[in-house]
């Protein structure tokens, strides 16, 4: 099918091509009524250890950064008679990372409420090494003699880091210290959630973790709208999903049960707006159905076919159809910048292929001959270079396009490790319809920010 896109490509060239006129996009205003979508607060799978830690250490002055030293005890378990249960002293993505696993939460609400509590991620507001529990019998005047009779469960000297149980800066004891914030505030907001939209006997058994003390809490807070059910022992009400919160008594109406979770946390829309902004700068939108920082990649093998979204609606229904999460392909535009075109997602149900193209000759192709759907809008990025010379990418790195005629799969990628790798052993063959193409370099379909 390739040799075919490059000859009719060829044919159209006198073609007029008709754009689609597609405006920028931009940060949506804050929603008071849905601070989050369940689709992005439920994504475990948006970070991992070394990604949080990679993210960690890009800001010099973190407080939890393993570049500055930060340690802190791993949290390995939990059991309705012993609580929670920690180990040795690991990195502070390691904690976060295993919290969120356990409690199925998105990493990066952990991240963005910790930045909105303590700043502790960027550490522009200092380490609040001064800041002992109530009660704490370790020295802080002296700031390094704190690691040296009070480093267990407390994360070094970092005793308030999501403000967990905590009140004018200050901690309970059975709370202080990194590691049972975060994974106390981890349940927290995934109890909330579930039992606000009625999930009245949710609760975690993992290996290790049994939460099966969960579902007799008595859970008076805040409800999501629906004919739900708030405790095991108590009867199926209609609720309106309406709640007030701050100073100024506004009521908000919850519509989904991640914005219950956190104005449940932080009940003011002042607070949660912040939280807001903060997430999307770093990692896209709160909004399952917008564009977000990365295209993630995701494998179906019993197909062989690769599929990439940065919509996390739209992963979710793509893991519904059987393919699992396969890492993130790449960094991506989430709205037009300058210098940066639409890229456009493509499906053929027939091939069962996802081509992702910038408009032009081989979308056309693909629409008019080629028996694909357009999709719409999957990112924006730079285009590539149209030739066999020159630079392959005058902004950002390339993305290299490959095709497995066999399979009929279209596989992305910025690393040239996997592209060698797809090309011995995989099957795969620079796609030759891609914007650039060199024998020495391969085919580029188009370019992405580092």
């Amino acid at each position: 099918m390739k040799q075919w896109i490059v000859r009719l490509s060829l044919l159209i060239v006198g073609f007029i091509l008709v754009a689609l006129m597609i405006p920028a996009q931009t940060h949506a205003a804050f929603n008071q009524n849905n601070i989050m979508d369940d689709s992005v607060f439920d994504n475990t799978n948006s970070m991992d250890a070394g990604q949080i830690d990679a993210f960690l250490n890009s800001f010099p002055s973190s407080c939890i950064s393993t570049n500055n030293g930060f340690s802190t005890p791993n949290v390995v378990g939990y059991n309705p008679s012993q609580g929670f249960l920690y180990g040795s002293n690991v990195s502070a993505g390691t904690v976060i990372n295993n919290a969120a696993k356990v409690y199925d939460l998105n990493p990066q609400v952990i991240l963005a409420t910790m930045q909105k509590e303590q700043s502790l991620v960027s550490g522009a507001l200092g380490c609040h090494y001064d800041m002992p529990p109530v009660q704490n019998p370790c020295p802080v005047a002296g700031k390094p003699a704190c690691v040296a009779a009070c480093t267990q469960y407390n994360g070094g000297c970092t005793w308030v880091a999501v403000g967990y149980d905590c009140s004018g800066g200050y901690c309970n004891n059975s709370s202080a210290g990194f590691s049972k914030q975060i994974i106390k505030a981890t349940w927290k907001l995934k109890f909330v959630q579930q039992r606000s939209r009625g999930n009245y006997n949710w609760n975690v058994q993992k290996p290790g973790w049994d939460n099966s003390d969960d579902p007799q809490t008595n859970y008076t807070g805040y409800m999501t709208e629906g004919f739900l059910q708030r405790n095991a022992s108590s009867s199926p009400a209609n609720y309106d999903g309406l709640r007030t919160v701050n100073s100024n008594s506004l009521t908000v109406h919850l519509d989904s049960g991640a914005t219950a979770s956190l104005y449940s946390y932080t009940p003011t829309t002042g607070a949660n707006q912040s939280f807001v902004s903060i997430f999307e700068n770093w990692f896209g939108p709160t909004s399952g159905n917008a564009i977000g920082q990365y295209a993630y990649r995701l494998y179906n093998s019993g197909r062989r076919d690769h599929n990439f979204t940065a919509i996390e609606n739209q992963r979710a229904g793509i893991k519904g159809l059987g393919f699992r999460d396969d890492g993130i392909g790449f960094k991506v535009g989430k709205t037009q910048g300058e210098g940066m075109i639409p890229i456009y997602r493509m499906y053929n149900g027939k091939l069962t292929d996802y081509w992702m193209v910038p408009d032009g000759m081989n979308r056309y192709w693909a629409i008019v001959h080629g028996g694909y759907k357009d999709e719409g809008v999957a990112f924006y990025a730079y285009p590539a270079n149209a030739g066999t010379s020159g630079p392959i990418c005058p902004e950002g790195q390339a993305v290299f396009q490959m095709w497995h005629g066999g399979v009929g799969d279209h596989y992305y990628t910025t690393s040239d490790l996997a592209r060698y790798w797809s090309l011995i052993y995989g099957g795969y063959i620079d796609d030759r319809s891609a914007q650039y193409n060199s024998d020495w370099q391969g085919s580029a379909a188009f370019c992405v920010p580092y």
